[in-house]
């Protein structure tokens, strides 16, 4: 059968053919020719079409479609080199030039029948082996049972490799075969030096020494590898030798393969594996490469799958190494009060001993279980709590309990119980808590005594001429002094220790501000018994009011104007700045701002002021703007003590909360 559009083709193949033994039918097409197709008496197909495009292509893959052993011959005067590698891919037998040259013609078609002995007589291709009837349930079963196979290997790369080489080798008819893939990607726990590279290596191997196959690993920057990858398409040896690919050349000539076909996952190249030619001498067609390649991509997303699951088995058990190597319990829980994990440390508090047997959500006691219900149940972001064992009260536990959420789900899909050993800590803070009191006791002992002692000095003077001056006027008069200021230091010590000591209670009810610090004012004159202090009132005070407690307050106030009046005992003064600012809440705040005449603060001084104790002068105890501190943060306001930089006056802001009048 000859299909041409010109009958000059079907001319030559006659006189070619010579002495009358075949008969020659031309038709156009295939449509014109569809009656004979079906008929099944076609010995040969001549098809006449320059190779410049895809339609011949077409027309080959159709004639093998319909006519699968007859043999395909394409004249072609002109032919590219891409669409004759296609032909021959569609199933083309030969490719011929033109004109037709009759020896050559001859030639093509005895190779392609089996000829007798008489010349020129034609002996008709075997018949088609008789179709087998249909598989029957035990044939059918065992299909199956041979796919089971890759199924048992989904898991695992190499041997799901071996299972299909195995398979694919006996459908093929080949004897070499080979798989070459690319270095997974690096998961948790892998060797930072087996970085991915652009190597090949052969993963596995079938019909080929291993010696060889050991030291044999492809590119992907050349040869068959860097065709593979970038084209994406099946490599011929002999399209690798057409082109001039040496290297290619002798990739196919080391492996002794003959044709290489991309291994992808639809996505992501990720290999090639390399066959020989079938064991029969023929040559693959098209549809059959067709097919290995979409079988080999269905392998490579098996393939990725196996890698993913490496990658998780190896995360998870780099996870379960790191968590048993806590000296933290850590026990991991779902919604169904299942334990997913639990290390070593969980196991060995909940189950006592070295015991490696699995724990049971009912293994966790009841105090703990209840805050982990807790959090499945409520999504709580994070529950805390203590937990003393029954049996070792003496023992402290710290338990947390977070929640994992998937995505966006509100509910969390497990929860993570955390518990640490605080006995340790415990003892340490308890033990770092009574050093601190102890050191404290000692502290206010030392200040306390230096303060009474002071205050004692001069009575026990006088007590000691007592007897002999008794009636002396002058002596009485400096006897009722000393007394008296003795009196007012000791009794302010014991007022500054019951305001630390006590629970300072806040009324609700107004304090004009101006009227408080005159009060205040006229309480510290008692301790300036020589000479006369001044307190003057910046210009604009106005009637501003605090909220508060009044007796508490005045004492704030006392201990901050007596702070500013001592700076400069000689010439004892003090400026008192009363006014209200906008910010805050409910209207603004009231502020008071007392400023000394003397050096002022320091940066030191001023950061350390409030300290208990701590004192730039010779007397007192250093509790004053300690005390007046503690009873203005209890008012909701605040101490502020600025220093003078470039030196200059004390300035001590009094802020609290405004009140109406």
């Amino acid at each position: 059968m000859v299909l041409a559009e010109n009958p000059g083709l079907a001319e030559a193949v006659r006189v070619a053919l010579g002495d009358g033994s075949y008969r020659v039918l031309r038709f156009r097409d295939l449509r014109e020719a569809d009656r004979l197709l079906e008929t099944g008496l076609i010995d040969a197909c001549i098809l006449d079409a320059d190779l410049t495009d895809v339609r011949p292509v077409r027309t080959i893959r159709e004639i093998r479609q319909r006519l699968p052993h007859c043999p395909v011959l394409v004249c072609a005067e002109a032919r590219e080199r891409e669409w004759e590698e296609e032909a021959w891919l569609a199933g083309a037998t030969y490719l011929l030039g033109k004109p037709l040259r009759a020896s050559a013609f001859r030639h093509f078609l005895e190779r392609c029948w089996q000829v007798g002995p008489g010349a020129g007589a034609v002996i008709e291709p075997e018949a088609e082996a008789a179709p087998r009837p249909a598989a029957g349930p035990v044939a059918a079963l065992e299909r199956l049972r041979l796919h089971s196979r890759l199924l048992g290997q989904s898991l695992a790369a190499r041997g799901l490799l071996e299972e299909f080489l195995t398979r694919i080798r006996g459908v093929l008819g080949v004897n070499r075969a080979a798989v070459f893939l690319r270095r997974p990607p690096l998961g948790l726990g892998a060797d930072p030096s087996q970085l991915p590279d652009r190597r090949l290596e052969p993963l596995c191997a079938q019909g080929m020494a291993p010696e060889l196959v050991a030291h044999v690993a492809l590119s992907r920057d050349g040869g068959i590898g860097r065709y593979a990858e970038r084209f994406g398409r099946i490599l011929l040896f002999e399209r690798a030798q057409a082109a001039g690919d040496a290297e290619a050349v002798r990739e196919f000539g080391l492996l002794g393969g003959r044709v290489a076909i991309p291994v992808t996952d639809g996505r992501e190249f990720l290999g090639v594996a390399v066959f020989d030619q079938p064991l029969s001498g023929g040559v693959f067609g098209a549809e059959e490469l067709a097919v290995v390649f979409q079988l080999l991509e269905e392998l490579g997303r098996a393939i990725q799958n196996a890698w993913r699951h490496e990658r998780l088995e190896v995360g998870y058990q780099m996870t379960s190494d790191i968590l048993d190597q806590l000296s933290s319990g850590c026990v991991v829980v779902d919604q169904d009060l299942s334990v997913l994990h639990a290390n070593q440390s969980a196991r060995r508090l909940f189950l006592g001993g070295e015991s490696a047997g699995e724990l049971q959500f009912a293994d966790i006691p009841q105090a703990i279980g209840t805050l982990v219900y807790q959090v499945l149940q409520s999504g709580a972001e994070t529950v805390s709590g203590e937990y003393r064992p029954p049996a070792a009260s003496e023992q402290v536990f710290r338990v947390e309990v977070l929640p994992f959420r998937r995505g966006a789900a509100k509910a969390p899909a497990a929860a993570l119980l955390l518990i640490k050993d605080f006995t340790q800590h415990e003892r340490l803070q308890a033990m770092e808590i009574q050093a601190s009191n102890l050191r404290l006791v000692k502290s206010m002992a030392e200040h306390l005594a230096h303060e009474i002692g002071n205050a004692l000095v001069p009575l026990s003077a006088h007590q000691q001429m007592i007897e002999e001056r008794g009636n002396d006027a002058q002596f009485l008069a400096s006897l009722s002094r000393a007394m008296a200021t003795s009196v007012q230091r000791i009794q302010r010590l014991s007022n500054q220790m019951l305001h630390l000591a006590s629970e300072t209670a806040v009324s609700a009810s107004a304090v004009g501000l101006p009227g408080l610090v005159e009060e205040a004012f006229i309480e510290t004159r008692r301790y300036f018994p020589d000479r006369v202090p001044e307190l003057r009132f910046a210009p604009g005070v106005s009637e501003v009011a605090a909220a508060g407690d009044r007796e508490a307050l005045k004492q704030a106030m006392v201990e901050v104007l007596l702070n500013a009046l001592q700076a400069a005992p000689d010439a004892p003064k003090v400026e008192v700045a009363v006014r209200r600012t906008t910010e805050g809440a409910e209207g603004g705040l009231a502020v008071v701002e007392v400023r000394d005449f003397g050096p002022g603060f320091s940066e030191e001084s001023a950061r350390r002021a409030t300290e208990p104790f701590y004192s730039t002068k010779v007397v007192g105890l250093g509790l004053g703007l300690t005390v007046a501190e503690r009873i203005v943060r209890a008012h909701q306001g605040r101490l502020e003590i600025e220093s003078a930089a470039g030196g200059g006056p004390g300035l001590v802001r009094v802020v609290l909360p405004l009140a109406a009048l």
